[in-house]
């Protein structure tokens, strides 16, 4: 099967976009609003940036990041899937969001498009292929003292064989195989950020890593 293409993601997420916010429900009592608020709070996001939401899907980071950039900020919402979009921008024009701007596109281009003093990617960077080179742009382009913020899935070590099975099978509609089992977001941050925080999440099967902009790495160091 191999990981999925640009266009195999889009048409995914375009097909599980009307079901994507009930889907999660599971997650959601595993505490991931949570983690998403303190993913948020350690991109150490100020009243007035701008920030990118990589992958923004549905809009579910905006809640906290409206509040963390404040009227004067930005939030520029990156998603390649039109119908996730669509139900984004139901949620910003329900909530009357002025300052939340919606682009339909790749997560690749977007470093190099806007300026930014931060970066969000909630359940993003893993899939992507080619998220190393994502990262290393991000690296490049923060602002000092900047930082990229990512939280998503990961390959659990420590379960049993048919556990992991299990779980691949549950996430299934979200694009999740076994082919994604080497696919790690936070070694590539750790090789192209500084003051990394990584952690585990989920029993192993998920992490949450931050980094601040520079182009010298340092290892990966555990919170």
């Amino acid at each position: 099967m191999g990981l999925l293409s640009r266009s195999e993601i889009r048409c995914l997420y375009d097909r599980t976009a009307p079901i994507y916010d009930w889907a999660l429900f599971a997650y959601r009592l595993l505490g991931v609003q949570a983690q998403r608020r303190t993913l948020i709070r350690m991109a150490n996001i100020r009243s007035g940036d701008t920030v990118i939401d990589l992958g923004c899907g549905t809009g579910a980071n905006f809640p906290f990041l409206v509040h963390a950039v404040g009227p004067q900020g930005r939030i520029i919402g990156i998603d390649l899937s039109t119908s996730m979009l669509e139900r984004a921008r139901a949620l910003v024009d329900r909530k009357g969001w002025s300052n939340v701007d919606l682009i339909q596109g790749d997560i690749a281009e977007a470093p190099n498009r806007f300026e930014f003093d931060a970066a969000i990617a909630a359940f993003a960077l893993e899939m992507v292929p080619n998220y190393s080179e994502i990262i290393a742009t991000i690296a490049r382009r923060l602002p000092p003292g900047g930082r990229l913020a990512s939280i998503g899935l990961k390959h659990p070590d420590r379960w049993p064989g048919w556990l992991v099975d299990f779980a691949i099978a549950i996430n299934k509609p979200f694009g999740v195989s076994r082919d994604y089992q080497d696919v790690a977001p936070w070694q590539a941050m750790g090789s192209h950020l500084h003051d990394i925080t990584f952690q585990e999440l989920w029993w192993g099967a998920g992490y949450r890593c931050v980094g601040t902009g520079s182009s010298l790495g340092t290892a990966v160091a555990t919170a």
